[in-house]
């Protein structure tokens, strides 16, 4: 017997002597060759090497409809899962680069993009709280109690403080000469130049010095205060008059315990308040904190503590027991009520307040760097 594959597939089966004729195939009805020898063998050898081939084919074909199904349009009503979870983990990944953009790049580069991040997060930035004169639980700028253990200036404290309100004065120091100058100490070559809150002075112990804080008379910390522009534009035209115009800076700024206040003509012109500071053989001499601050609001009234608070820094700078403060402020200082809240917060901000009694005594308010404790001194 012969056996061999029809054009069809179909095995048919063929008698010896039809070798070389012609047989008709029962499945498919078509006459196919007899082969002349029995090539059975050869066919596992064929069948082995389509297997191979019709299996690549087949997997040629999975990776063209692969492709089609995700980077084209897909047959209508055909769905390929593989596709659609592809695509969500694209679209993940877009989103997470956009946001990792958003927070590296866009949101410091913008304000109002920061602002709205920030509320999207749940990290919204809160105004600080506004002070009323019944709120009895003091907050600091960022609306948190102040959890430093020991009262007073919550940074550290450097050997000699100096301050100035606002921020931004120069300031010159020199030992006090037997002949003490009337003039500017800016002007001599023996005085040392310091940035106010940043440098610091190393005095030595036994000594006396002459300290100067000093802004330009056009600075722009200083000429939003009220009636300023007109104050200014009286300095320039006394400035043949030295008492006229250290009269005009005495009347317009509030008094700090400064010993001098004048204007002072360099490479321009400033407002300079002078200090005489004695430095101890052993201990910190006194702090110097330079006030910049208007006396009276537009209408010449004397500017009220409450409305004193728009000109100084909101940030809280000195760590007060509150009760303490505030007891001495009622009954030592006979401070009225209903600003003995006002006067605890400028203090807890810059340290240092003049402060007139409904009695008419001038007193020179002042927060202890070291320890907190609240001291005095009379100004008239």
């Amino acid at each position: 017997m012969i056996e061999f594959k029809a054009e069809c597939g179909h095995t048919i089966r063929a008698r010896d002597e039809d070798t070389g004729g012609v047989v008709r195939c029962s499945y498919c009805g078509r006459e196919a060759a007899v082969p002349e020898a029995d090539d059975s063998s050869l066919d596992f050898l064929f069948q082995d090497v389509r297997q191979p081939v019709e299996q690549a084919g087949k997997i040629g074909k999975r990776k063209r409809l692969w492709r089609r199904g995700i980077f084209s349009r897909r047959r209508h009503g055909e769905f390929d899962p593989f596709a659609v979870i592809f695509q969500l983990c694209w679209a993940a990944l877009l989103i997470i680069i956009v946001i990792v953009v958003g927070a590296k790049l866009v949101k410091p580069a913008i304000p109002a993009v920061a602002e709205w991040w920030d509320g999207l997060w749940g990290q919204r930035r809160s105004a600080p709280p506004p002070i009323h004169a019944n709120d009895n639980d003091d907050r600091d700028s960022q609306g948190q109690r102040d959890e430093r253990g020991k009262p007073g200036l919550i940074r550290n404290v450097p050997d000699f403080l100096v301050t100035s309100t606002p921020l931004g004065a120069t300031g010159y120091w020199m030992e006090v000469p037997k002949d003490p100058p009337n003039e500017s100490i800016c002007r001599l070559g023996n005085s040392t130049r310091f940035k106010v809150g940043t440098d610091r002075c190393k005095l030595k112990g036994g000594r006396e010095y002459l300290v100067e804080i000093m802004f330009f008379l056009h600075a722009p910390q200083l000429v939003d205060y009220p009636g300023y522009i007109h104050f200014s534009k009286r300095v320039i035209n006394a400035s043949a008059d030295r008492k006229e115009r250290s009269k005009l800076v005495n009347d317009y700024f509030m008094p700090d315990g400064a010993e001098k206040v004048f204007i002072a003509e360099s490479d321009r012109t400033y407002i300079a308040r002078r200090y005489r500071v004695a430095v101890p053989n052993k201990g910190k001499p006194k702090p110097v904190r330079a006030l910049f601050l208007p006396r009276r609001d537009e209408n010449g009234t004397p500017l009220s503590v409450e409305a004193l608070l728009e000109y100084i820094p909101v940030h809280r700078q000195y760590s007060l027991d509150d009760d303490y403060v505030k007891k001495q402020l009622r009954r030592l200082y006979e401070v009225p009520e209903r600003d003995v809240q006002w006067v605890h917060s400028v203090l807890s901000r810059i340290g240092v307040l003049p402060y007139v009694t409904p009695d008419q005594r001038a007193w020179l308010l002042k927060i202890h760097p070291e320890d907190g404790f609240l001291d005095a001194e009379r100004l008239n």
